[in-house]
């Protein structure tokens, strides 16, 4: 089996509770326990002394809770973000909605990347399952790129967009995105770099973060899948396309009269 590795399997938007070894990988991206180690070898002994194990437990403790305070801070600009797509979703009707051919297509689109997102999130769940935090996976679709499920949330992103049947909220939702995963990547490097250090460099230098680059594609002829962790994560694999089902009921909802349409938008 290839030795693998991954962004988190995240339970909706990739937020949540941060594990103990998720916390103590992002404090030393901060500069936290591995800094104050190199410099502790070429300070003198007496220098040394100083740094107590009380006193680096404190800093890293003061590390930890910046680490945390930064991803609450990020999750309520998302979750800020969100409100306005939402908003626009429920109380504005697109004005291409009727107009036939735009709209259908506009739709449909949306609903085949909603699909792709799911199963592409599906695929990299088979993978890392079970071996996010002992391995380094490096087959399948993190052949193609290094973050592949939270490329698959760029597609649930543009396809709920893009369901809406407007462009503004697609461009509200694609904002959203901007504001919450570049931060989550650069937390989630950070801790693949501390738990697999040289061969995560290697993987890093030799694969893109984000967008697949499908000349580096390979797979092992077999794979042993978890399916205890596996099966767990198939209820949030599929929320891009229940989304895509509440967006239908709600654009049914306004043509029926039901729910106000306060704005009109492209």
């Amino acid at each position: 089996m290839d030795k693998t590795s991954s962004e988190g399997l995240d339970v909706s938007l990739g937020g949540g509770a941060t594990s103990q070894e998720e916390i103590a990988s992002e404090g030393s991206w901060l500069g936290g326990t591995e800094r104050s180690e190199t410099l502790g070898e070429r300070v003198s002994p007496m220098r040394r002394t100083a740094t107590s194990p009380s006193l680096s437990k404190s800093m890293h403790g003061g590390s930890r809770r910046a680490v945390l305070t930064r991803k609450k801070v990020r999750l309520v600009l998302l979750g800020i973000s969100l409100v306005i797509p939402g908003l626009l979703e429920v109380f504005s009707a697109s004005r291409w909605h009727h107009t036939g051919i735009i709209g259908s297509s506009l739709f449909l689109l949306g609903s085949v990347l909603a699909g792709l997102a799911s199963l592409g999130r599906m695929w990299c769940s088979l993978y890392i399952a079970g071996y996010k935090n002992d391995q380094l996976i490096q087959s399948g679709p993190y052949s193609l790129c290094r973050h592949p499920m939270y490329f698959c949330n760029l597609l649930g992103f543009l396809s709920m967009g893009l369901a809406s049947e407007s462009f503004i909220t697609t461009g509200f939702f694609l904002l959203s995105y901007a504001t919450y995963y570049p931060f989550r990547i650069q937390l989630e490097e950070a801790r693949l770099d501390r738990n697999f250090e040289a061969s995560y460099e290697v993987y890093r230098r030799t694969t893109p973060a984000l967008f697949p680059r499908l000349s580096l594609w390979k797979e092992p002829e077999s794979y042993v899948v978890n399916p205890r962790r596996f099966k767990k994560h198939i209820f949030y694999n599929l929320w891009f396309i229940w989304l895509l089902g509440i967006f239908h009921l709600v654009e049914s909802l306004h043509d029926l009269g039901i729910l106000p349409t306060l704005i009109s938008v492209y």
